[in-house]
């Protein structure tokens, strides 16, 4: 079922990225299912969404609090760093997030202050173990660990590639 939801929800956040947007505030709250159906995902709350192809950002776009745009323990590390150099694989990292969270039901980095926060997700080693969980499938583990990587080089790039691996996953 958490695999066929993930799904889901990357294949709307497919749509969304070609259509030139990043959500940028991709957290449980802001997935809605009609009538708790899987065939009718949506996606919720665009207030922090942004054209990503847009480099030149105004002044408006930050946020003053020094914190990043959006739910801070699904915050991709970029996010923090500088809120302009997120794009489509900062939503994945959220979306990774949000999986790590419905399986284990623990936050994976979550930390008592923002500083040891950000240093947890820098470092991109979460508080619980995913191979510990009875009746997870280590492809699956391996691609929430592939979606939360630290770096945007070697994490997961697209919504398509996360599709591509359900699939995967799902047939064997």
């Amino acid at each position: 079922m958490a695999l066929r939801l993930l799904r889901g929800i990357a294949e709307v956040l497919a749509y969304v990225h070609r259509s030139g947007v990043i959500h940028r505030d991709l957290h449980a709250p802001n997935i809605l299912l009609e009538k708790g159906s899987l065939d009718s995902i949506k996606l919720a709350d665009f207030g922090t969404a942004r054209d990503y192809s847009i480099q030149d950002l105004s002044e408006s776009d930050q946020y003053k609090t020094f914190r990043p745009i959006g739910a801070m323990g699904h915050c991709a590390p970029e996010k923090w760093v500088n809120p302009h150099h997120a794009g489509p694989e900062s939503d994945i990292f959220s979306l990774g997030v949000m999986f790590f969270h419905a399986t284990t039901g623990q936050y994976p980095f979550w930390q008592d202050s923002y500083v040891s926060l950000y240093e947890s997700i820098i470092r991109g080693k979460p508080r619980a173990s995913l191979e510990s969980i009875e009746g997870l499938s280590g492809k699956f583990c391996t691609l929430l660990d592939a979606m939360m990587n630290p770096s945007q080089i070697f994490r997961i790039a697209t919504a398509e590639d996360v599709i591509a691996e359900c699939n995967e996953i799902l047939e064997s």
